[in-house]
């Protein structure tokens, strides 16, 4: 992915003017309503904001424990579940992030947790194989005058190049199936039509006859969960579930101008009163405002609905310059070599740049981890929760007291956070924890939480 074309986070390039529109790499995530199919909530390959986990077709399930907050040891609810495989990859592949909302709990390491899934689709394997057999027999044809392509769709299905599967440097189709039914692979059903210059081929792989393998294969993938996972999972507290649906980003090529002082002052009021928590007036109540902060309204200002963002190998968008994770992230880059430094004049500014070297790497295969989604606070308005199944009976008059307490004391539960930021292998390995290869796997990833100031 350029750092040169694709609008980067790092200061100099915010500071950069472009004319007209700016099309950047990221996709964003936008509420569509609430998700009311039987069908869909069952399905892994349809992304959601709140509900309960959809699981891929998986062997072995993972326990309700991996939803646990590490501070208080109590489930937390589900924030996202994003169907993401990469492009050119035979495994179906889920993103999902738990976040726990108690106030104790809040500012705290562990109460935002984030987990990878993965799972060998078979039939979509055989498929990607003749479309690499009938690529191959095409190069060794001689050459044809190359027919006008239509316009590139992010979501229909590019061929893959070749036999090895590359992270891709973006999403291609793959971001958010709307729904798998009646598709070889979920990968292939993106919103919106296919390419022309894909159409035929895959025209052409639904008209072959499938081999008996291969009718095997198509009845034991899919993302539809094999069996039932642990009945437990049912009694987690959760969220209502909402479809996310995704859009590409666009961007003023000019910064907006700096934040007024009267529009903090209103957003203070508006938010001691009771006001809508979402916008860029609840935004900017902060003691002090920092550039990055600035930059941050202005960037999700630009669609304002967005809940998530996805930019996989991109740069995260960073909420503060304030904590340790930006200063992390975002080090201060040396002055350049031969750089002319005045000796009475102002020292030159201070320069930070995305340095994804700093991640931890992967625990299973030891790989590198690249940045690739992160929520933002519209999410944490538009999930409204809703009472698990067994949560019927009345409150005792201790948890009557208790709650009363957390009122006066102004600690009642709530997300604080400013963004979540979430960072995945760059191989998307699927080993075990001996590094032995597997068909499927369920890895926790890493997190980085900027808390609102």
């Amino acid at each position: 992915m350029s750092s040169e074309e694709d609008w980067s986070d790092s200061d100099s390039e915010f500071e950069e003017e472009q004319k007209g529109d700016v099309a950047t790499s990221v996709f964003l995530g936008i509420p569509d309503g609430p998700l009311t199919s039987a069908y869909d909530d069952a399905d892994a390959a349809v992304s959601r904001a709140g509900g309960l986990p959809p699981f891929l077709r998986l062997k072995e399930y993972p326990s309700p424990d991996v939803s646990l907050c590490k501070r208080c040891n109590l489930p937390m609810e589900m924030l996202v579940s994003i169907f993401c495989p990469f492009e050119g990859s035979s495994n179906d592949r889920v993103l999902y992030v738990w976040g726990c909302a108690r106030a104790e709990c809040q500012r705290k390491d562990g109460s935002v947790r984030a987990y990878r899934s993965l799972c060998h689709n078979a039939k979509y394997a055989a498929k990607l194989e003749r479309q690499r057999a009938r690529k191959a027999a095409q190069s060794s044809a001689p050459e044809k005058p190359a027919a006008p392509k239509s316009g590139t769709n992010p979501f229909s299905r590019a061929v893959p190049a070749s036999d090895q599967v590359v992270a891709p440097s973006g999403l291609g189709d793959l971001l958010f199936a709307a729904n798998s039914s009646n598709c070889d692979h979920p990968d292939s059903c993106g919103w919106g039509e296919a390419s022309d210059s894909n159409s035929a081929t895959d025209e052409e792989d639904d008209e072959e006859e499938e081999s008996p393998e291969e009718e095997l294969a198509e009845e034991d993938s899919g993302t539809q969960a094999r069996g039932e996972p642990n009945p437990d999972w049912a009694l987690q507290p959760s969220y209502r579930s909402l479809y996310i649906s995704t859009v590409e980003e666009y961007i003023n090529a000019k910064p907006p101008p700096p934040v007024s002082k009267k529009a903090i002052n209103e957003a203070q009021t508006s938010t001691d009163t009771g006001g809508a928590p979402w916008g860029k007036e609840s935004y900017e109540v902060m003691h002090k405002l920092d550039d990055i902060f600035e930059k941050f309204v202005a960037r999700v200002q630009e669609e304002p609905q967005q809940v998530l963002r996805y930019d996989l190998s991109g740069t995260p968008l960073p909420f503060s310059s304030r904590d340790a994770v930006y200063k992390r992230l975002f080090p201060v880059q040396p002055i350049a070599p031969g750089t002319a430094v005045p000796i009475n004049g102002p020292t030159p500014p201070v320069k930070h740049a995305y340095d994804p070297s700093v991640l931890d790497p992967c625990p299973r295969c030891g790989g590198s981890r690249v940045f690739e989604a992160q929520l933002v606070p519209n999410l944490i308005n538009i999930l409204q929760r809703r009472d698990p199944p067994s949560s019927n009976k009345k409150q005792s008059a201790e948890e009557r007291q208790q709650e009363l307490e957390a009122l006066l004391r102004g600690k009642t539960d709530g997300m604080e956070w400013g963004t979540v930021m979430v960072f995945s292998c760059l191989a998307d390995c699927s080993v075990d924890s001996a590094g032995v290869q597997c068909s499927e796997t369920w890895v926790e990833e890493l997190v980085a939480v900027q808390w609102d100031v």
